[in-house]
């Protein structure tokens, strides 16, 4: 548990950003207001900035769930949350979790701490602050003499890194909810590596139910509008799942990084097939027997490379 003194100079923290990141909101709002007109430019301004104002998390959201401390004079304290904030003098206080500037806090092992001296993980309601949990990581605490590592473990309430830190373990004993949420502050390094991924050739992630296939693949689709803004724009982005319970399930995870206007939807929505005029029925049989045939991957394979084009 963090000392009150220590988790009250983080909390004058989260409420400064969080003052930052409202009046942010209330410009953009009142900025789209002022664009609008009849003119065909206005209006399409006006409702640039109406987005960006609405993707931009409200109260119910913490403003960060990280923090690296780093041996860098430049930049020593970098925050991590879902989104960039910056006060009035363009000063950035917290980070988005998809800038380079973020990468060691998911990416920092005790092998290779990539010069983070302690990753901080924030446990948090809202945007209050209930409790810090730090990682020294192993090759800062062997800088140290072997009598005062139990000393600054003790007084820091801190401990070596070891990949499985108290926020994750939770997070994995979570019973699942109605909704999925997103996995931004428990992202290992493997899946970073996967969400990092270029852009610019198909990805596809394999494995069994529950190992957080669809959690990686909505991170690296926000990673990737974030970091190709000038390439993609979210209403050119398509979310494809197999049926609507699906699709109802994972709505809510991209919006909770403050990706808005993106289209989701489940196959049976795309591929609604035109009236034709008259009535086929297909005996169940025959289609679960044409459906299992072997021949049938030849048929995929044909169909998919063939509607392959250059973007």
């Amino acid at each position: 548990m963090a000392s009150e003194s220590e988790l009250a100079v983080e909390q004058e923290y989260f409420d400064a950003a969080a003052v930052a990141r409202e009046l942010r909101r209330r410009m953009t709002y009142e900025f789209s207001d002022a664009q609008a007109g009849p003119d065909v430019n206005l209006a399409e301004a006006a409702i640039y900035w109406r987005q960006v104002s609405e993707s931009i998390l409200g109260s119910d959201e913490a403003v960060a769930f990280g923090r690296i401390d780093l041996e860098s004079s430049v930049e020593p304290v970098v925050y991590i949350g879902k989104q960039p904030i910056w006060n009035q003098n363009a000063d950035l206080l917290v980070s988005s979790w998809q800038a380079p500037m973020a990468k060691k806090f998911y990416v920092a092992t005790p092998n290779s701490p990539q010069g983070v001296l302690r990753r901080r993980h924030f446990v948090t309601e809202r945007n209050q602050i209930t409790d810090i949990e730090d990682e020294v990581l192993r090759e800062v605490l062997q800088k140290i003499q072997d009598f005062e590592i139990d000393r600054i473990l003790e007084d820091q309430q801190v401990a070596p890194a070891s990949g499985l830190t108290d926020v994750l373990l939770r997070e994995l004993e979570r019973d699942r909810d109605a909704k999925m949420r997103d996995i931004v502050q428990t992202i290992q390094a493997a899946q970073y590596d996967v969400i990092e991924h270029p852009s610019d050739a198909t990805l596809v992630l394999q494995g069994g139910p529950g190992t957080g296939k669809t959690s990686v693949a909505l991170s690296r689709l926000s990673f990737m509008l974030f970091n190709n803004q000038e390439k993609i724009a979210p209403k050119d982005v398509l979310v494809v799942g197999p049926n609507p319970r699906f699709m109802d399930y994972i709505a809510d995870v991209l919006p909770a990084l403050g990706n808005t206007n993106i289209t989701q939807m489940s196959v049976d929505v795309l591929c609604v097939r035109p009236e034709t005029g008259g009535t086929f029925h297909e005996s169940p049989v025959s289609v679960l027997t044409l459906k299992h045939d072997s021949r049938m991957v030849g048929l995929l394979n044909r169909a998919v490379w063939d509607r392959l084009r250059d973007p």
